[in-house]
């Protein structure tokens, strides 16, 4: 049984995979407020964005995911305080701590809008770049990827890229929770040219499987974590809207180029393994429960 920390334990992401390892490993839980209880599950109320680790953290720890990220993402030049002290400032004085206590995996959740958008799907080797309206946010994923680098000398430094991850219960104010609220209330999805976005999303259970299986890996390395199938904006408002039982609304953008972000899940699939939940039964999971 592994002993291990989660921050942003009680967000999205973090929940799900709390809930896929307790029962089976020690997990510690950093988050703003304590989430369920759960067998072999602790947790810890803290806010990262004080600058400091709260008391009482166990003296060992075998593998840490560093989940949490600001809230105000959306929100420079305002936000910008709280993304460096949850983005970046929180995972480096995690990863010293980690380094006393003896940890061999440290997992740090980035994103995969760090890429520029291309009709070519992204590689990790990829060219990264911070533009645009979330410019800062992705500048801060992107400061934390490179500081956290050194520490592979202490314990293997484990990057993950998400692409759009979904499902029941997501916060609102993300891509697919909008979609189908949009289409729910008769509203028009906007496609720039005739199909909209190419992307790949990934289920958040999915996106806790794989996370929980990049906590055993013994080296370091930088993975997209995305979807099985590559899929349009169209395509998707379509099958919500069906699951829904309404007709799905589009307003076209012609001569416009799409932010096409497709990753290449080949290093992943090979390092972690597959994803298990298809994008039919993931959207399904959205309409029945959302």
């Amino acid at each position: 049984m592994a002993r291990i920390l989660i921050s942003g334990a009680a967000g999205f992401l973090g929940g799900a995979l709390v809930r896929h390892l307790a029962g089976s490993h020690d997990v510690w839980c950093l988050a703003r407020r304590p989430g369920p209880k759960l067998q072999g599950v602790t947790w810890v109320p803290h806010d990262l964005a004080c600058g400091r680790l709260p008391e009482g953290l166990p003296d060992r720890i075998d593998a840490i995911a560093h989940l949490a990220q600001s809230k105000r993402f959306r929100e420079f030049p305002d936000g910008a305080a709280d993304m460096m002290a949850v983005n970046v400032a929180a995972p480096l004085y995690l990863a010293d701590w980690a380094r006393q206590a003896g940890a061999r995996t440290f997992v740090y959740a980035s994103t995969g809008g760090v890429y520029a958008p291309s009709e070519a799907a992204l590689s990790e080797s990829d060219r990264v770049e911070a533009v645009g309206p979330l410019a800062f946010y992705c500048a801060s994923k992107l400061a934390a990827e490179m500081l956290l680098s050194p520490f592979g000398d202490s314990f293997a430094v484990v990057v993950l890229r998400p692409f759009f991850i979904y499902g029941p219960s997501q916060p609102a104010d993300m891509l697919m929770p909008r979609l189908v609220q949009r289409i729910r209330n008769g509203e028009p999805l906007t496609l720039q040219g005739s199909e909209g976005m190419r992307f790949n999303p990934i289920h958040v259970e999915d996106a806790a499987r794989l996370t929980a299986l990049a906590l055993n890996l013994e080296r370091g390395t930088v993975l997209n974590l995305a979807g099985p199938e590559v899929t349009t904006l169209k395509r998707v408002g379509e099958t919500l809207a069906a699951g829904l039982g309404v007709a799905p609304l589009f307003i076209t953008e012609q001569g416009k180029t799409p932010p096409h972000l497709v990753a290449d899940t080949h290093a992943m699939t090979q390092t972690l393994g597959n994803p298990a939940i298809g994008l039919e039964a993931g959207l399904a999971s959205l309409w029945q429960k959302t």
